[in-house]
């Protein structure tokens, strides 16, 4: 399958994503302008044939408003479990 083509289709399944977590009231959001080689390095998606395209990261908000300008990463972000 042409790539340029099948990555132009991956984005109806990201859209499944993003409404699929506003379902579940998880906060969801698309990203590009990331390092797709160096991300399919790590994650060694050439092995199995895939490249990425898009990436989407889910999450909580916290529950005491925004975080303070400038805060540290630690501050203001917080887990709630972990990624397997």
């Amino acid at each position: 399958m042409n790539f340029e083509h099948a990555a132009r289709q991956a984005y109806i399944d990201l859209d499944a994503a993003l409404i699929a977590a506003a379902f579940e009231e998880v906060d969801a959001t698309p990203m590009e302008g990331f390092d797709p080689a160096k991300l399919d390095e790590i994650l060694r998606m050439r092995e199995r044939g895939l490249r990425t395209v898009a990436i989407v990261p889910l999450g909580y908000r916290a529950d005491a408003g925004e975080p303070e300008e400038g805060a540290p990463p630690a501050r203001a972000v917080r887990h709630r479990g972990s990624v397997s």
